[in-house]
């Protein structure tokens, strides 16, 4: 199975994992014009995923927390309900 984890820590800073084949992953950034897609290689850091993973739940937009998780999300950002 593909996998790409996104790892953001308490300071905002983040790492990308990735694990299985056939997968492209790019890092996008337009702070950086001349320079601005970077192309990660091909790793196996499965194990890393899991373990960052551990026994947290994993929420989708299927899930019935979505929309008021979003909503909280959302109200931080611009200020107010939604």
């Amino acid at each position: 199975m593909m996998k790409v984890a996104i790892h953001f820590d308490e300071d905002g800073e983040f790492r990308i994992y990735q694990s299985g084949e056939g997968v492209t992953v790019y890092v996008i950034d337009d702070r950086v014009p001349n320079d601005r897609v970077y192309q990660l290689q091909p790793a196996s850091q499965a194990d890393e995923i899991e373990a960052l993973i551990g026994k947290s739940p994993i929420g989708s937009a299927d899930d019935e927390k979505h929309d008021f998780i979003t909503a909280q999300i959302l109200g931080g950002y611009y200020g107010g309900s939604h």
